[in-house]
């Protein structure tokens, strides 16, 4: 048959015959294409549901509860009841940063955000949700934001190259070395610069903080958060808290971010008809706390702190400034700010006959009120209440003193509370909270 068809057909047929067509790379040919090894199978490409072996992650996990039940029976119990952690940390996506680890800390004691470079901005509404949640809901008391050098994050906003999405975050990071150009552009070594740049961009997240409302509005009502600086080193292990100036940046920048009032968050004194308010004025109270500040750090030691308060007396005594410290609600205080050293002024300088009544708050910091001997439980409440913004009325609170529920028409006298008294402030339900309006 083949025969038969003319030299071209013929010619064109043993060409097309499946033996032929075969990719070269699966057969020796003889101009030299490559070919796979004959024991060697061509690899799929790869596939999202291609099973990933994860015995050795669940084997950790297991040897980790057992040895976490061994140290303490009662450890995921307490875990799972509740979180009330002390701090809130935001840092970096870094895979070889563990905040908890490096900061010592256990599951519980630290609440975190991380993404590229710890950015702190308004328009990221993950963050924002973070802050909201961790200091209106668990209340924190202070929080970290945590950089670290050689930060891929910073190094890539160094460069002049677009890196594409991740171009839009970066740009915060750019913004930051220009408001410090000056300052950068003299430091020649590249590896100085970039870690000088770690640094200010840290500051300068936490310049965005007390810029946030929601950090503002915290502070304002009850003195907290705090807000600090830290850095860590990947080559070293080692943890650096910055030392910032933040009362001078912020005084710069006070009347462009403020939206609180923070002259609210002060020492009470309800002066009532059996004390005077007497005491020290509150220039006088600063300009104490300014000399021996003189750093302008914003808060001055224990030691510093005694010095300070041998201006308006005697200078106290180690177990008169601890009590000193519990009556302000600052019993493990290492130190002072100028709002809480204006406190401990006038424990120091009550005029005779005033008592001191300190509030114990649920979520908050304590709250003292100068008193006088003839002013009512009720007229605390109402103080109270005015401290607290009106978000609690009096009559959805009680006080108690000793365990024992204070009647709002009692004195303090009535009630044997002089010179100095804790209170602990409890919320109650009330019927009127459950009244509605044009209701049946």
């Amino acid at each position: 048959m083949l025969s038969s068809l003319s030299p071209l057909t013929q010619l064109s047929r043993r060409l097309l015959r499946p033996s032929l067509l075969r990719p070269c790379l699966l057969r020796p040919s003889p101009l030299g294409c490559p070919s796979l090894p004959p024991s060697r199978p061509l690899s799929s490409p790869p596939s999202i549901w291609d099973p990933l072996d994860i015995t050795h992650i669940l084997s950790n996990n297991r040897e980790w509860v057992a040895r976490k039940k061994k140290e303490d029976p009662g450890y995921f119990t307490r875990l799972n009841s509740s979180q009330k952690p002390k701090y809130l940390l935001i840092g970096c996506s870094d895979s070889r940063v563990g905040a908890q680890e490096i900061m010592g800390l256990d599951q519980g004691e630290l609440f975190i955000h991380r993404n590229i470079a710890n950015q702190v901005l308004n328009s990221d509404l993950s963050v924002l949700s973070v802050l909201y949640y961790g200091v209106m809901e668990l209340g924190v008391e202070d929080i970290f934001v945590l950089g670290h050098y050689n930060c891929g994050g910073i190094r890539a906003a160094t460069g002049s190259k677009d890196l594409g999405m991740i171009e839009h975050w970066l740009r915060n990071i750019r913004d930051v070395a220009r408001l410090h150009n000056d300052e950068l552009s003299v430091i020649k070594d590249p590896e100085e610069r970039h870690r000088r740049l770690v640094e200010l961009n840290v500051q300068e997240q936490c310049v965005n903080l007390f810029g946030n409302a929601i950090i503002q509005q915290a502070q304002s009502e009850r003195g907290r958060p705090r807000v600090h600086g830290m850095v860590y080193d990947i080559g070293t292990g080692e943890l650096k808290h910055l030392d910032i100036d933040f009362k001078k940046v912020l005084k710069k920048y006070r009347d462009i971010y403020a939206v609180h009032d923070f002259s609210k968050h002060r020492p009470k004194e309800i002066g009532g008809k059996g004390g005077g308010k007497g005491g020290v004025e509150a220039e006088e109270i600063r300009r104490a706390f300014d000399e021996v500040d003189d750093s302008s750090r914003g808060w001055i030691t224990k030691g510093e702190l005694q010095v300070a308060l041998g201006r308006f007396g005697d200078e106290p005594s180690d177990e008169r400034l601890d009590e000193a410290f519990r009556a302000v609600g600052m019993p493990d205080a290492d130190r002072v700010d100028a709002r809480a050293f204006d406190s401990l002024v006038r424990v120091f300088t009550k005029a005779e006959g005033e008592v001191l009544v300190v509030v114990s708050v649920p979520g908050d910091n304590a709250i003292p009120f100068k008193c006088g001997g003839t002013d009512t439980v009720g007229d605390i409440k109402e103080a109270l209440s005015e401290a607290r913004g009106g978000t609690l009325k009096p009559s959805q609170m009680e006080l108690l003193h000793d365990g024992k529920v204070l009647r709002d028409e009692a004195t303090l006298e009535d009630c044997g509370l002089e010179t100095f008294a804790e209170i602990e402030q409890r919320v109650v339900i009330t019927p009127d909270q459950f009244s509605v309006k044009g209701g049946r």
